[in-house]
């Protein structure tokens, strides 16, 4: 047998996601206008991924900007704009 794969990078720390810029699921529903409801939605669909700082749930600010372009790609498919 051989060894098991390793991953080719190590998945940031929480200090790091944080430096680059987190947000809390209150602070991600006024940074993409949408309501705190719908963000919880696309947690638990698991569309978005959180990350725990201590206590607090944090999403990463270039995941926020990921799933909003998703979101942004569906729309337009389901208009026929792409």
């Amino acid at each position: 047998m051989g060894r098991p794969a390793k991953p080719m990078f190590q998945a940031p720390t929480s200090e790091e996601i944080c430096s680059e810029g987190a947000l809390s699921p209150e602070g991600a529903a006024e940074f993409t206008s949408l309501s705190r409801t719908e963000i919880d939605r696309a947690i638990v669909r698991g569309e978005i991924e959180t990350f725990r700082y201590g206590r607090r749930v944090l999403i990463a600010k270039r995941e926020m900007v990921r799933w909003l372009a998703d979101l942004r790609d569906k729309s337009l498919q389901s208009t026929g704009r792409i």
